[in-house]
């Protein structure tokens, strides 16, 4: 038997129950009211998202055309928006093509979006321009990054502008020839076999072109092919196999032996040429250095950016690191090699 003590206590522990039941509901259902969907409902507070462009691919401009080069081979330029302060959600920066006579799909591709996800400050965006080795003319393109409608980010908005091209490979013809008088007789350094080699450096010595000019050859060719050689700086530098017994006759006084750099590009007007500096160059009495053989001159630095050419001179010294690895492997090249007999004996 139940007594009115023990039975009234049952009930109030079933009021209590009841009522703890129904508060938990409540504070579900706040909790799922109060999720966060980046709408004008929002409980969490989004700032006013303010946000820069910059470019993450060294090279390319926002102020400027970017001027790129097919060359058969496909190139992935970025850039990224970051904000100001980290936003609670997901942002979205419209990507959309204004203008130009390329093809997206065919000519190029680019990220329609770039979404910077949310407690993060970043994102980044992505052009692709193809090579499709074909030969064909200047084509362009212009996308505008940023739309007044994008929501929960305050940004100015951008051009990227592109102009692309289709050059091919850079021809160079090396010449150090000359004219000089010996005992009354008029000649040059080709008729007496003057050997000079020359090779382009790369960052670690290594010569990229594959020894093409160093033949004995007179004057020296070689083609630069973007299919063969990546985006980069280059140094251009002469080395004298074989004097040809020139320094032996002690010519006087000693004559300069610079050499002349010609250049052209296929399915271009890029071309001209230019000479070593007198700084860099060496004279007819070289050949009387120890080891001249092994010695290296600088002439000219190659830059290639976005698959465009451009030469420089800075009258530098070649780095002592590079110089190790290119004479290591032309020592082992030119042991093959036969000098000839002095022209003078």
């Amino acid at each position: 038997m139940i007594s009115n003590s023990n039975f009234n206590f049952m009930k109030k522990n079933k009021f209590n129950i009841l009522l703890l039941t129904f508060l938990m509901a409540g504070f579900t259902f706040t909790s799922c009211e109060n999720e966060d969907d980046a709408t004008g409902d929002s409980v969490v507070i989004v700032n006013s998202g303010a946000a820069a462009i910059e470019a993450v691919t060294p090279g390319l401009v926002f102020s400027a055309t970017n001027n790129v080069n097919e060359g058969g081979i496909d190139r992935t330029l970025e850039y990224a928006v970051t904000l100001q302060d980290v936003q609670p959600v997901d942002i979205y920066v419209t990507v959309t093509l204004a203008s130009g006579d390329a093809v997206e799909g065919d000519d190029f591709d680019f990220d329609h979006s770039v979404r910077i996800p949310a407690f993060t400050k970043r994102g980044v965006g992505t052009v692709i321009i193809y090579g499709d080795g074909e030969t064909e003319s200047t084509e362009t393109f212009t996308l505008k990054i940023g739309d007044f409608n994008d929501p929960n980010v305050s940004f100015p908005g951008a051009n990227l502008a592109f102009n692309i091209t289709d050059f091919g490979d850079l021809n160079l013809v090396l010449d150090w020839n000359t004219t000089f008088e010996f005992s009354g007789i008029s000649l040059t350094l080709c008729d007496i076999g003057y050997d000079v080699d020359y090779y382009l450096l790369d960052a670690e010595g290594n010569d990229v072109s594959g020894f093409q000019a160093a033949t004995g050859a007179c004057p020296e060719e070689m083609i630069i092919s973007m299919a063969d050689v990546e985006d980069g700086t280059y140094e251009l530098t002469m080395n004298l196999y074989d004097d040809a017994g020139l320094a032996s006759v002690a010519i006087s006084p000693a004559f300069e032996i610079k050499t002349t750099v010609n250049y052209t590009r296929d399915n271009s007007s890029f071309s001209g040429s230019f000479m070593q500096d007198s700084a860099d160059a060496i004279d007819s009495d070289f050949g009387n250095v120890p080891n001249y053989d092994s010695e290296f001159m600088y002439v000219a630095t190659l830059k290639i950016e976005n698959g465009l050419y451009t030469f420089s001179k800075n009258g530098s010294t070649i780095a002592t690191g590079k110089l190790a690895n290119i004479k290591n492997k032309i020592a082992a090249k030119n042991a093959k090699r036969a000098k000839k007999t002095s022209y003078f004996n």
